[in-house]
């Protein structure tokens, strides 16, 4: 996986930014939220909220297992060969 070569710098630092954006998303969609007129447009940002969450915590989970993994086996990452 190339994935796995990155280094962790790297991996935190995106997910620093990403966290930063979801944070200032759920500003903003919480400002929109009680300002906003209207059923649909809460709805979609309500929506749009819990879906970019979801995201936002996949990525955390995910970079998290990639830094632990190279914790774990810090040398090489096993191989497999198809004959």
């Amino acid at each position: 996986m190339d994935a796995l070569k990155v280094s962790p710098a790297c991996i935190l630092t995106g997910i620093w930014i990403n966290i930063l954006f979801y944070s200032l998303e759920v500003l903003v969609g919480s400002f929109y939220f009680f300002t906003v007129p209207g059923k649909k447009a809460k709805i979609v940002m309500g929506v749009a909220l819990i879906v970019d969450a979801a995201g936002t915590f996949a990525t955390a989970k995910l970079a998290w297992l990639i830094i632990l993994n190279r914790r774990l086996f810090p040398l090489s990452m096993p191989t497999t060969t198809i004959i």
